[in-house]
């Protein structure tokens, strides 16, 4: 694993895309430990434990610095507060070589250390931010599928954010993410700003996904061919954080094709070799059909289309006196563990149904991209502050100007006008383009 970790160094160092986590190893392999310190204490303030566990490793080896036993095993106990599979272990057997004084400090560096430690090793199941309030569409345009990518075969898919005005137009808009990036993005904006919603009396912050397939699904072969090629199972494993956010970025393309509701096994194990995908091959559904059913439930279906049991449900204030269990919802008969969905207060709208499906936290986005953020990979960061508040408080600390406009945005639209208002002008003053006509649409 070292071996191959060494070849990323090389083969990515003077792209310019390094990240804090590699500069840190790159300063370390070359016995620079003072820099190498310096980057591996910044991430900690991101949670990572292997950044805690190598200036564990530095204190106990004195590399660049006297040896120093309390200090290692102050980091060793952080690292495996923070997860660190081996950490704590290790720490345990230190503490016997220790004298009751050092132990003492130990506790007390520890108690220092945690409080550098701005986001916990918690992963959000679900997006927190609940200001993407979705105003009603009455016209949308379908984006147009660009010649080139059209030509070379390429799929992808665009995370677009943008305001909406009292009229209904949309205004600022900008890319959250994107796969591949520079392909699609430009056509999505285009087809955006054609869009129209009900005009209504305030102003939204709405944020939606557009797909782009020329087949309608992502080929399970396809996508493992595009891995293997790109070797970005291969870099994401050995801790390369853009390949862990390309990574993460093309799995939620392939899930959103899937028609399939992941459920994450986190007893799996990551490997060095790409599980098999075929997992996100599409299957087909059946139809589902239940009046007066808007929220979602996770249902089992027996072959004569009965359920037969929910596991977890929420259902809207219309729904909520119905018992789904024993009903007799489709005629196809397809047995198994499905995710039934109807957002929507317009009742005669279809539920959209998914297959369950249990897979390793690996084939998640979120893995991914909680990795390459806690490896120091800004991109991975802003995506992770769209869906984790924690992430975005981070960010906010940082100055990062993305998060400063849509943050003070969204707070502006929740009535702290002051404070939104100001997050809105240090984002124009750091360069951001979209602030200053956020700030327009606000005034």
């Amino acid at each position: 694993m070292r071996y191959l970790f060494l070849t990323c160094l090389l083969l990515w160092s003077g792209t310019g895309l390094a990240a804090n986590w590699l500069d840190a190893m790159l300063a370390y392999d070359a016995k620079d430990y003072q820099s190498a310190r310096e980057g591996f204490t910044e991430l900690l303030e991101v949670g990572n434990d292997m950044a805690a566990f190598n200036l564990a490793a530095m204190a106990y080896h004195g590399e660049g610095e006297d040896v120093n036993l309390a200090k290692a095993v102050a980091f060793f106990e952080l690292a495996g507060v923070l997860g660190h599979p081996t950490a704590s272990q290790l720490a345990n057997q230190l503490k016997s070589k220790l004298t009751p004084e050092q132990n003492r400090t130990v506790q007390q560096d520890l108690l220092a250390l945690q409080e550098q430690v701005f986001i916990p090793k918690v992963v959000p199941t679900a997006p927190e931010n609940s200001a993407y309030e979705m105003p009603t569409a009455i016209k949308r345009v379908h984006p147009r599928y660009p010649k080139e990518a059209a030509m070379n075969g390429q799929f992808g898919y665009v995370n677009v954010r943008f305001l909406v005005d009292e009229s209904g137009s949309v205004t600022s808009i900008d890319t959250l993410d994107a796969f591949p990036q520079g392909v699609f993005e430009k056509s999505a904006i285009r087809a955006i700003k054609r869009w129209k919603y009900q005009p209504s009396d305030k102003k939204h912050l709405v944020r939606v996904k557009l797909d782009f397939t020329l087949d309608g699904y992502v080929d399970a072969i396809q996508l493992t061919k595009l891995i293997e090629k790109e070797k970005l199972w291969q870099y994401a494993v050995a801790g390369v954080p853009n390949y862990q956010e390309a990574l993460g970025t093309l799995l939620e393309l392939a899930a959103s094709y899937s028609q399939h509701y992941f459920v994450e096994d986190k007893t799996a194990k990551v490997t060095a070799e790409l599980p098999d995908l075929s997992v996100f091959a599409s299957k087909k559904t059946p139809g589902i059909e239940i009046e007066q059913f808007s929220g979602w439930a996770t249902i089992k279906l027996n072959e004569q289309g009965i359920i037969t049991g929910v596991s977890s449900h929420k259902l809207y204030p219309d729904s909520q006196n119905i018992d789904l269990v024993g009903l007799q919802v489709s005629k196809e008969g397809a047995a198994g563990e499905y995710r039934i969905t109807r957002l929507s207060d317009k009742l005669s709208a279809n539920i959209n149904v998914e297959h369950v499906i249990k897979v390793a936290s690996s084939l998640t986005p979120y893995f991914w991209w909680e990795l390459a953020a806690r490896n120091g990979d800004q991109r991975a960061q802003q995506i992770m502050a769209a869906n984790d508040s924690r992430w975005e408080r981070y960010l906010l600390s940082k100055n990062d100007p993305v998060v400063l406009a849509w943050t003070g945005s969204r707070m502006i639209l929740e009535g702290n006008r002051k404070q939104g208002m100001a997050l809105l002008e240090q984002a124009i003053a750091l360069n951001y383009p979209q602030a200053r006509e956020m700030k327009k649409q606000l005034m």
